[in-house]
């Protein structure tokens, strides 16, 4: 059997739900639907910010900082190759994040371009 890694990621049980959501339209399990699309912020943000002096902030901008505004919060468990988790710590290091916001803010950018599509209705 081939080794696979576990990545526990911290999240809001609002943001957990959306996953699930999601997850379910598109007739997957959750660790397959958060994998693919952090593994597209993955690969472009290899393409994208190769290193110093890149395009740092192309795919995700902004500081890490944490409001003022207490969630309740829960955790998720992606499950992916050890390659794949490698390659997701990086890219977070390279950004400064912690890997759970890097994936999330990973999520939330789809969700924000899937609801700027023209005719695309979330049920």
């Amino acid at each position: 059997m081939a080794r696979r890694a576990q990545l526990l990621l911290h999240c809001s049980i609002e943001e957990a739900t959306q996953v699930r959501c999601h997850a379910q339209l598109e007739y997957r399990n959750v660790s397959a639907y958060m994998l693919r699309l952090v593994m597209n912020a993955v690969r472009m943000d290899e393409k994208f910010a190769p290193g110093p002096g890149g395009f740092r902030d192309v795919m995700i901008s902004g500081k890490w900082k944490r409001t003022g505004e207490k969630k309740p919060r829960t955790t998720m468990l992606l499950r992916c190759s050890p390659e794949e988790a490698r390659l997701i710590r990086e890219a977070a290091a390279r950004r400064g994040l912690p890997m759970s916001e890097y994936v999330f803010r990973a999520l939330r950018r789809s969700w924000k371009a899937m609801d700027e599509v023209p005719g695309y209705e979330r049920s």
